[in-house]
């Protein structure tokens, strides 16, 4: 009876490990998904924390956002070198903020996961407001 006892024991401690293990290995929200930003892309995403691919980037320059218009509420500049500026209307007008690039060492902001709570530069809620960008 004392052996049945341990074996009982012995799988509920198991049980409870593996529990616990599997807690452990849920998955974080994949907040970490800004590098999924192509290295001298600035890329936009309709959702807070760069869930999955971006919904738009550009190289250079971008006048006008299509299906992503207003839509932005994350950001990120891969530009090595260039700082980007986004603009709350088209073909760059309106009121804009700028964006550091992820060379910068200085420790100025390059990306932003929550625009909602405005940026490095700035107070102001830009989360839905992009219409376009550029590097500079």
């Amino acid at each position: 009876m004392g052996t049945m006892l341990h074996r009982t024991i012995a799988s509920l401690s198991l049980g409870a490990l593996m529990a616990g293990g599997a807690v452990a290995l849920v998955a974080t929200p994949a907040s970490a998904a800004w590098n999924s930003c192509t290295a001298n892309y600035a890329c936009m995403w309709k959702n807070q924390d760069y869930p999955n691919g971006p919904n738009a980037l550009f190289a250079s320059a971008l006048p006008g956002l299509s299906t992503s218009d207003n839509l932005i509420k994350s950001v990120v500049n891969r530009g090595y070198t260039s700082s980007v500026r986004f603009y709350d209307g088209s073909d760059y007008t309106g009121d804009s903020f700028l964006m550091n690039h992820e060379g910068n060492t200085s420790g100025v902001q390059w990306r932003d996961p929550f625009l909602a709570n405005g940026t490095d530069t700035t107070s102001v809620n830009w989360s839905n407001k992009i219409s376009s960008g550029r590097f500079w």
